[in-house]
């Protein structure tokens, strides 16, 4: 069940991009009783979705920047 709701934020993702002209991608990361947690969004007028929530093992700089530009 989660392979499928990833699938559906990716394709809901998509959609939020493809139907409007203004959009933020951005990314957040914090450390929860020691495992490091990433998050992408993107940000329009109306919508949030979130595009990925992902573990991430080092949790320093260069593990963020990866994550990101995977």
């Amino acid at each position: 069940m989660a392979k499928e709701l990833g699938v559906i934020s990716h394709l809901l993702c998509a959609v939020t991009l493809l139907g409007n002209s203004i959009a933020i991608f951005a990314f957040d990361a914090t450390t929860q009783e020691g495992v490091h947690i990433n998050t992408r969004v993107i940000t329009t007028e109306a919508k949030q979705p979130v595009c990925a929530i992902n573990e991430l093992p080092g949790g320093c700089v260069k593990d963020y920047a990866n994550h990101v530009i995977e």
